[in-house]
């Protein structure tokens, strides 16, 4: 269990979607290149690929469309931001190497595109750059990986503190120190640029007088809780102003 992104290369509609309905079920994503002008040629219900996968609104998939499946678009981004830590990137705006921009590429294509949450790559003032960095359920990429990274850094975090320890009474001050865990990773949230820091992310655990009888005698902690609010990414400005003599 050593890998987290996967990349077709024989990309029919049968083969995607088993892929994609695969990635579904385990905590991984899925960069699926095409190059289907349906694509960009057909509007949304049109049930080529694309739509086909927006319609099943998949959290872990994203499409990456190029004319050229020779560009490897999906394997160029994925190598342009997997090196960064999750939290400091987004996928959308990325000039890539070797990668050249679709042409020709109408507003049609763009619009077609954006109501099936998939993503490609095209000229902005000269150059080449990704855009949306969607996945298909209308979510980001970077959202999910960030998301992945912070529930496994928690568990590993509160597995250590378990495991390294002769024993955490089942007391008030045993579950502080579970909920010390979970404080501390979600500071490294912050810091990473997964979760914001404003507002604070909060912690809820329980008073040991109020756990069931049944959790103490299984020895489960139940009812430990956060919430927190992403960083996310600024992708489009809205700029007004005036000018006067």
């Amino acid at each position: 269990d050593d890998w987290y992104f996967l990349i077709t290369f024989f990309n029919s509609n049968a083969y995607v979607l088993a892929a994609a309905a695969y990635i579904e079920t385990v905590k991984k994503q899925y960069l699926c290149d095409l190059n289907e002008s349906d694509t960009v040629t057909a509007v949304v219900t049109s049930s080529d690929t694309a739509d086909d996968l927006h319609t099943l609104a998949y959290a872990r998939t994203s499409v990456w469309y190029h004319t050229s499946p020779a560009d490897m678009l999906a394997s160029a981004i994925c190598g342009e931001c997997s090196p960064i830590l999750p939290g400091g990137e987004t996928w959308a705006l990325k000039n890539l190497a070797g990668v050249t921009p679709v042409s020709p590429f109408t507003a049609t294509h763009r619009t077609n595109l954006a109501a099936k949450k998939a993503n490609s790559y095209r000229t902005i003032a000269g150059a080449g750059y990704t855009f949306d960095g969607y996945t298909v359920d209308g979510d980001y990429i970077d959202v999910q990986r960030g998301l992945d990274w912070l529930e496994n850094d928690m568990q590993v975090a509160v597995f250590n503190a378990i495991a390294n320890a002769p024993k955490i009474p089942f007391t008030d001050n045993g579950v502080m120190i579970i909920e010390a865990e979970v404080r501390a990773s979600l500071a490294r949230a912050v810091t990473a640029g997964v979760l914001s820091a404003n507002p604070a992310p909060v912690v809820t655990v329980p008073r040991v007088i109020n756990v069931s009888a049944a959790n103490k005698a299984a020895r489960t902690l139940p009812d430990v809780s956060f919430s927190a609010t992403l960083a996310g990414a600024i992708h489009k400005v809205v700029i007004n102003g005036s000018v006067s003599v």
